[in-house]
């Protein structure tokens, strides 16, 4: 079974407006973690695999 155009696999939201909240609250997470080293070793270990 597809999933429905523009819907985000694994999210629990209810329509446009939830997914966008979800989608900003995302961006705002990145940006605010943006320069944290521990976290930017992670994200490049989980790449790599």
């Amino acid at each position: 079974m597809r999933a429905p155009v523009g819907h985000h696999p694994g999210a629990d939201h209810a329509g446009h407006k939830g997914q966008g909240g979800m989608i900003r609250r995302c961006v705002i997470w990145q940006n605010r973690h943006a320069e944290d080293q521990r976290l930017r070793a992670v994200v490049d270990r989980a790449h790599v695999a």
